[in-house]
């Protein structure tokens, strides 16, 4: 009988929660506020003030009250603004602190870019330096005995001085060692090595040899021997080696069959044939270098230098 009358009168009446019906009447006191029909679609009836906040009140058992449109609206309003406030300051916030952080992080990858830049340079002068004829070398010999800086009379730190590489060496009583390893397990004493690649640095070396300094010291003579054909001689070279050098000092007196080239460049070894003297503390640190025929300055200067080193603790 109810759905007939319903149909009756054309319509039908949806179901509604409690909370829907309380919403459908606080909206319809809002829109009677501001002179808005509130004709109610649900009960064809003119929703009334002192009942809706009747309802309201039972509904909400007298603990809460009605809040206007207005008021709901400047609330929204300030909620709105608040969240605007919020969201200024957080990008505001982040955006200072990506651009600090992209700031020192750009600071960083240009002191890396500077650092390599400046090694490249470093790196392509030495390889030019290190490109250059047997000619020039040579030259360098004859016009200024070999003397490729000038007589160091000062002693590099601990901390500057380069760390002299590992190089494994023959000598002629035929043992194979790492020059380094013996330069560090030296017994204490510092370590005094002469490099050289042709017969005349050979004189400069043996000038050394017979020197006062020698004799304080761990002192080791290298012959550079790089190339295939000198791997290919190696034996006459040998043979050569053991006549004209004392047999005392065999082993002490070491060849080298391979290219150096990495040791070179480390050790700053541009001219292949002159003499090229190094001194060596017990940690392994290059602390005093000479090139080409010694002078007697150096030979004084070296003595004292290795006292200092001897000293050290």
């Amino acid at each position: 009988r109810k759905m007939r009358s319903l149909m009756r009168l054309g319509r039908s009446r949806p179901l509604v929660s409690w909370q829907q019906r309380l919403q459908h009447r606080i909206r319809c006191w809002d829109q009677s506020r501001h002179g808005v029909s509130n004709r109610s679609p649900h009960h064809g009836a003119t929703c009334c003030v002192s009942s809706t906040s009747r309802w309201f009140s039972a509904a909400t058992g007298g603990r809460g009250g009605i809040e206007s449109g207005a008021s709901r609206k400047e609330k929204e309003e300030d909620d709105v603004a608040g969240q605007d406030a919020s969201n200024a300051q957080d990008s505001k916030s982040s955006s200072s602190s990506s651009s600090s952080s992209s700031s020192s992080s750009s600071n960083w990858n240009q002191y890396w870019v500077d650092a390599e830049r400046r090694k490249q340079k470093d790196r392509a002068k030495l390889q030019e330096e290190m490109g250059r004829s047997k000619l020039q070398d040579h030259f360098d010999i004859a016009k200024r005995s070999g003397k490729m800086f000038p007589v160091q009379t000062e002693m590099a730190s601990s901390v500057s001085g380069v760390s002299f590489p590992s190089l494994m060496v023959e000598s002629l009583d035929g043992q194979t060692f790492d020059l380094r390893d013996s330069a560090t397990t030296g017994g204490g004493k510092p370590t005094l090595v002469c490099f050289y690649g042709s017969a005349m640095a050979m004189t400069f070396g043996s000038q050394w040899a017979s020197s006062p300094v020698a004799a304080k010291l761990n002192f080791y003579q290298i012959s550079l021997n790089e190339g295939w054909l000198a791997g290919i001689l190696k034996p006459i070279t040998k043979f050569n080696l053991k006549r004209s050098v004392a047999a005392s000092q065999h082993g002490r007196f070491c060849n080298v069959y391979t290219t150096i080239d990495s040791q070179r460049e480390k050790l700053n070894m541009v001219n292949k044939i002159t003499l090229y003297a190094f001194l060596i503390d017990k940690r392994g640190k290059v602390r005093w270098r000479s090139s080409g025929a010694p002078e007697e300055a150096e030979f004084e200067i070296a003595e004292k230098f290795a006292e200092k080193l001897m000293a050290e603790k």
